[in-house]
Order: C-alpha cells, then sequence, then structure tokens
C-alpha cells in the first residue's frame, strides 16, 4: 500500500472516502442498488465518474463500502444499549440512532429505505444485518404490536433528523421525545 492510500498516513483521505460512502449511500436510497447510475454516486460524492471508479474500483465496490458502512453503524447503534434494560436502553439507543443519522445522512436515507423496500430489491437484501441490528437493540426477537412500535418509533426519529438536519440542535429532544412516546 502506497502513503497515499493510507488512512493513518492521511487522516483527510479516510474523512473524504466516509463522506463518499455516506453520499453514495443517499443516491442507492434513492435508486435502490441495482438502479443507481454510477455518474450519480460519484456526483453526490463530488467526484468525477472516472474518479470515483479509481478511488473504488467499481460500482460493486461502493455498494460494498455501503453496506459494510450500514452494518457497521446499526451495530454501533446496537452497542449504545448493551447491558441496559427497558426505558433506560430505549432512550440509549434512540440517542444514539439520532447521533448517527445527524451525522450520517446518507445512512439514515438508506436505513428507511431498507424497511421500505426489503421485499421489493433483491440487493436490499445485504442490508438486513444492519436493519436486525437495528431492531434487536430494543427488543430481540419481538414481534406484533412491538415491532409495529419499534420500527415506528425508530423511522419516525430517522425522518426527523432528515426532515431537520439545519436544525439539529433543536430537534434532537424532540425527536427523541417522541420516539420514547411511541415506546410507551
Amino acid at each position: 500500500m502506497s502513503l497515499a492510500s493510507s488512512p493513518v498516513s492521511h487522516p483527510r483521505s479516510s474523512l473524504s472516502r466516509e463522506l463518499a460512502i455516506d453520499a453514495a449511500a443517499s443516491v442507492f436510497a434513492q435508486h435502490g442498488f441495482t438502479q443507481a447510475p454510477v455518474h450519480a454516486l460519484a456526483a453526490s460524492a463530488g467526484y468525477s465518474k472516472a474518479g470515483l471508479l479509481k478511488r473504488f474500483g467499481s460500482k460493486a465496490a461502493v455498494e460494498d463500502a455501503v453496506v459494510a458502512a450500514a452494518i457497521d453503524h446499526s451495530e454501533r447503534v446496537a452497542a449504545a444499549g448493551q447491558g441496559l434494560h427497558g426505558a433506560e436502553r430505549d432512550e440509549a439507543v434512540l440517542a444514539e440512532l439520532i447521533e448517527v443519522c445527524a451525522t450520517h445522512p446518507g445512512y439514515a436515507a438508506l436505513m428507511i429505505s431498507a424497511f421500505a423496500l426489503a421485499r421489493k430489491e433483491a440487493a436490499m437484501i445485504r442490508l438486513q444485518p444492519a436493519v436486525d441490528a437495528l431492531l434487536g437493540a430494543l427488543d430481540a426477537g419481538s414481534k406484533g404490536v412491538r415491532r409495529v412500535e419499534i420500527t415506528a418509533a425508530m423511522s419516525g426519529a430517522v425522518v426527523a433528523v432528515l426532515a431537520n438536519l439545519d436544525n439539529l440542535a433543536r430537534v434532537r429532544g424532540i425527536a427523541l421525545a417522541a420516539a420514547l412516546r411511541v415506546l410507551g
């Protein structure tokens, strides 16, 4: 590995890669994995098509990076509730979800799409571990009403963040309180 591609030597390079992955997640959320045009992925990340392909190698590699990041973000959210129970766990998980979505809006949009499109696009199945981590963080194996409550609380919090990215300081607490009310 050359020094130019080493994330340890160039922290701005790894930040740029992270931002590109999140931007690509937004495009995949909008178009789906199979229909997302490479030029749109490149433009969203601030690259030319050739620059994106040089950076990642292929559209499939961009997809792989986006899926891996989504799983990592979901596992980070789930980890916030480890060792906690009940309302304390719910608050920790939802607060972390809001923070992750605020800093990674592409991930937020992709996860909303994953919940909505999972049965419509085979490629979205790759996001199932991320979905499972989120749902399991609040109540692994829940069914029926509780699963609807969890899905409503999480999706409501995510949409509130996405709709208010320019006013997050005010919205964070409101989104958290609303999501906690849904869980009861």
